[in-house]
């Protein structure tokens, strides 16, 4: 046993380590997209075969996933992916592609309402 003698010993642990960081970050993330349900559970298990046990350490935001997990939520989940740019500081060169795709559905709504203007005539 160790005297007690007011030393600290740094070992990672604490409430901004950037492990706790990150795990919040992607429990936001899964809890903004899926919400707070017990479907939540299952669909991430759905999309990663992680356990049961391994999830619901992510959705608490006491651990994040790791590897091969974090690429198969980043598939599946906008909101991960955006996390992960985010993180990794790379946010801003994915914004433009962002704004393509949102052009891209704006004019294909346009082009709807158009013809349904059109049909009502």
């Amino acid at each position: 046993m160790l005297p007690k003698r007011g030393r600290i010993f740094r070992n990672g642990s604490g409430e901004n380590t950037p492990r706790l960081v990150y795990a919040r970050a992607i429990r936001q993330a899964l809890r903004s997209e899926l919400g707070p349900t017990h479907q939540a559970n299952k669909r991430v298990r759905q999309w990663t075969g992680a356990s049961e046990r391994t999830i619901k350490n992510w959705l608490n935001g006491s651990s994040g996933p790791r590897g091969e997990h974090l690429l198969l939520l980043a598939c599946h989940s906008e909101n991960v992916f955006d996390v992960i740019l985010t993180l990794t500081e790379r946010d801003n060169a994915v914004s433009g592609v962002k704004l393509h795709k949102i052009c891209d559905e704006m004019s294909r709504s346009l082009r709807k309402f158009k013809e349904l203007m059109e049909d009502k005539r």
